[in-house]
């Protein structure tokens, strides 16, 4: 029974806020598991221009550090996020709150 619940409550977020938080989780448990290392994930645009590991643009993005009571608030952070502008027809974010926004907030994390 409890996997149907947790099941449903998975399956009641929003489908952008649901696939963004599933890479985020699959991605730090394959680093968890040593599938793979966060050097594999890291941005740079080296490795990214010159060796063509494009894949380097989107996965710095889904993991946030090793398993714990950080990761498990980035994850109740972003789901709070991106739940809002998903539910809510009548949603008018703050300029800062739209995807150029984000993007560029995101650009500042990457020291741009």
């Amino acid at each position: 029974m409890a996997y149907q619940s947790l099941r449903l409550e998975y399956l009641q977020i929003p489908p952008v806020s649901r696939a963004y938080t599933t890479a985020c989780v699959l991605t730090t448990a394959a680093v968890q598991l040593e599938l793979i290392t966060p050097f594999q994930l890291y941005f740079n645009p080296e490795l990214i221009f010159k060796h063509f590991q494009i894949w380097r643009l989107i996965t710095n993005f889904l993991f946030f550090g090793p398993v714990g009571f950080n990761f498990l608030f980035n994850m109740i952070f972003l789901k709070a996020i991106f739940d809002t502008p998903e539910e809510d027809p009548n949603y008018n974010p703050l300029p800062e709150e739209r995807p150029g926004g984000f993007a560029w907030g995101e650009g500042q994390r990457l020291g741009g």
